[in-house]
């Protein structure tokens, strides 16, 4: 019984130094490859697509409906104003500033704004408010992510309907046969 058991303690002591091994090779690997080199970038674009996105200018002024919630409560019509990674935004009374990055990955535009003059009581960071942002032309949409804490939304104000009045119906004393049951003048449809 003595035998057995050291045999198997020898066997598990000999599958823990090969798993050591391996993970140490393979570490090593990793270590000798400079992550900003050419191959680590090209293996991980063929293995998952290329996803790193570029980062996307978003510079202009603009003016739309604001509504913030979660780190700061704010509402109203608003002027955005961003310059390269700075941005102003100003609704009402209160005007805030700080730092917008901006990446665009197959069609999808994610950018992050950080409050620099708003402060996270509970972790004592800047407001982060991470959104979708659509751009066309003059005018950025600005549209919250799910799951952000800090809701960040811009955008035109809603406008009014532009739907043209329907017409009035017609007045049944104009129909000479409305209501008396004399079709003599009605037309049958060809068939």
């Amino acid at each position: 019984m003595s035998n057995y058991r050291s045999l198997r303690f020898f066997v598990v002591l000999l599958l823990a130094a090969a798993a050591c091994a391996s993970l140490v090779l393979a570490d090593a690997g990793a270590l000798g490859q400079n992550a900003n080199s050419s191959t680590t970038e090209d293996t991980t674009a063929r293995s998952t697509g290329d996803v790193s996105g570029e980062q996307t200018d978003l510079s202009g002024t603009y003016t739309g409906q604001v509504t913030m919630t979660g780190g700061h409560e704010m509402s109203g019509p608003g002027t955005l104003t961003i310059t390269g990674n700075s941005f102003t935004l100003a609704v009402d009374t209160m005007t805030h500033n700080g730092r917008v990055y901006a990446v665009t990955t197959r069609g999808y535009t994610g950018a992050a704004f950080y409050f620099t003059d708003i402060e996270d009581p509970a972790t004592k960071t800047p407001v982060v408010a991470n959104v979708r942002a659509r751009k066309s032309g003059d005018r950025l949409t600005l549209q919250p992510v799910p799951g952000s804490p800090t809701r960040l939304t811009f955008g035109m104000a809603a406008r009014r309907s532009t739907r043209r009045a329907r017409r009035p119906a017609a007045d049944p004393a104009m129909d000479t046969n409305a209501n008396t049951g004399d079709n003599s003048n009605a037309t049958t449809p060809p068939l």
